[in-house]
């Protein structure tokens, strides 16, 4: 009985981290998100948080969930800012309230508009972005 639960634990533990959450900031966001359109990036959803935020760590709780789900689809990378630490991050999108939900695909970003629920983010993170259009392109350079 013993070994069925430490194997329940095992699977349970690599489902979990199946996804990533990649902590982003100045120093390896172009890594990550690039501006030139020969070196597109791949899409990743990015959230934006400011410590001591109680709807942030609840949004941060279902990006861990939304990373999971990407893992299955092939892609397993979400992006967190902590905005707090990299104001300059923030304020190169304009972003002043948090938690704030941007989804990187190639050289254009997206702003998530809808409910704060997994099944709207997981449909916006899979393509439905593409349906309300760009919200611009990604900058060459990052506010300090």
């Amino acid at each position: 009985m013993r070994n069925f639960a430490l194997a329940a634990l095992a699977s349970l533990t690599a489902t979990v981290h199946a996804g990533t959450i990649v902590p982003l900031h100045p120093e390896n966001w172009h890594q990550h998100i690039t501006p030139d359109a020969d070196e597109a990036s791949e899409r990743m959803p990015v959230i934006f948080t400011v410590q001591g935020c109680k709807h942030c760590s609840a949004m941060m709780q279902m990006m861990g969930a939304l990373a999971v789900h990407l893992s299955q689809d092939g892609d397993p990378r979400v992006g967190h800012v902590d905005a707090t630490k990299h104001n300059g991050i923030a304020r190169t999108f304009g972003l002043m309230k948090f938690p704030w939900i941007l989804l990187f695909d190639g050289v254009r970003y997206y702003e998530y508009r809808d409910q704060r629920h997994l099944p709207s983010l997981l449909a916006f993170a899979r393509g439905g972005h593409l349906a309300q259009g760009s919200d611009g392109r990604v900058p060459r350079q990052l506010q300090p």
